[in-house]
């Protein structure tokens, strides 16, 4: 414990030190070259599980999810390039996050954090057209943690696609109302596992200034060697996004899966998962603020969670909270605390006594230009 609380202050007094801007990784333009714009991107962590899982890894969890290490989530160089009618993205990616996200990929792909070409079909109207690799819509939180309340991701990003493979069309259809439509490889997928496409369609709604409204179905065909029994999958989320003042803020998001079944004696049956969770944020002031969350994720068949305990079903209700301190527009230094709590026992610490909670602590400086 002395080794954690150690670690904690280096990465606080060494948060101090870093530079970057306060533009989301979406619109990073420190560096101008004509028409070509550079950034990166750093997130670095160290989490402490109370548990002590003993193969180090903490469960459940995709991104940051190394116990007792000092370890980087992601790290990433962004390229762009943007002209009245055409942009393009590469950005190669690193760390625990690509490895655990891009683990299915082919090498030479599994380092895109994001790379893709977009045209602008008419010069008058706000039609544009990507192909590529590129951040997927559902749920509210991306990889990109500075952007979001809270440092660890909920239960609800862990478990849909953070990134997506295919073709997107982009539709202004008036200055309060966006559509999007996706063409894509399946579910967080690069390499096609099926050959058979899936559709994604998103309408983003801002009514008021202080309001956001975001939602999206999705379709297509899961069947895969992992997964030989799934057929097609159905999934639709929708998340709120309120900003009455510069000090509060509020998000709230639900989603529900359905997934259709091939059982030994050919007959079909669909299994269902969903969630809901609830994020607040204040801030003090434009250095300090402070956010909570709570959240309940039920996957009672195991679609889409991959449960310790096989023969449990997974329900779990999850709270957090967390300090963030952004000591200039360049760096962000949080400390996050995570609790679990289960109906049935669903954790095991490193001496495997069974456990229905579990409680974890992380520390994260994020640097960005």
């Amino acid at each position: 414990m002395k080794f954690i609380i150690f670690l904690l202050n280096t990465l606080f007094f060494v948060s101090l030190s870093f530079a970057g801007s306060t533009d989301s990784i979406q619109k990073t333009d420190s560096i101008r070259i004509q028409k070509f714009k550079i950034g990166a991107y750093i997130d670095s962590y160290v989490s402490y599980d109370f548990n002590q899982p003993k193969n180090n890894m903490i469960p459940y969890l995709v991104s940051s999810n190394h116990h007792n290490e000092l370890s980087i989530n992601l790290a990433l160089i962004d390229i762009r390039y943007d002209s009245e009618r055409f942009h393009m993205r590469l950005a190669p990616g690193f760390g625990s996050y690509m490895q655990n996200n891009y683990a299915a990929e082919p090498k030479g792909l599994n380092a895109l954090f994001e790379t893709s070409l977009g045209l602008k079909l008419f010069k008058n109207k706000g039609h544009w057209l990507d192909f590529g690799v590129f951040n997927s819509p559902i749920s509210n939180e991306s990889p990109v943690s500075k952007d979001h309340f809270l440092y660890t991701r909920s239960l609800s990003s862990e478990y849909v696609p953070y990134y997506l493979a295919g073709i997107k069309s982009t539709w202004k259809l008036s200055e309060k109302l966006n559509f999007y439509a996706y063409l894509v490889n399946g579910w967080q997928q690069i390499k096609d596992q099926n050959k058979s496409k899936s559709v994604i369609t998103q309408f983003e709604y801002k009514p008021k200034e202080e309001h956001l409204i975001n939602w999206n179905v999705y379709l297509g065909n899961e069947r895969s060697e992992l997964t030989p029994s799934f057929r097609n999958r159905y999934f639709t989320d929708v998340y709120w996004v309120f900003k009455p003042s510069k000090k509060f803020n509020l998000i709230s998001t639900f989603y529900v899966g359905f997934q259709e079944k091939i059982d030994s004696f050919n007959h079909k049956n669909v299994a269902n998962w969903w969630q809901f969770n609830t994020a607040v944020k204040y801030s003090f002031n434009p250095k300090h603020s402070i956010a909570a969350r709570i959240e309940y994720f039920n996957d009672s068949q195991n679609i889409v969670v991959s449960n310790l305990n096989q023969n449990k079903p997974f329900s779990v209700v999850s709270s957090g909270l967390c300090y963030n301190f952004q000591p200039n527009e360049h760096s962000m230094f949080r400390l996050d605390a995570r609790y679990f709590e289960s109906k049935d026992i669903l954790f095991t610490n490193q001496k495997i006594t069974d456990s229905k909670t579990n409680f974890m602590l992380t520390a994260n400086i994020t640097v960005w230009f």
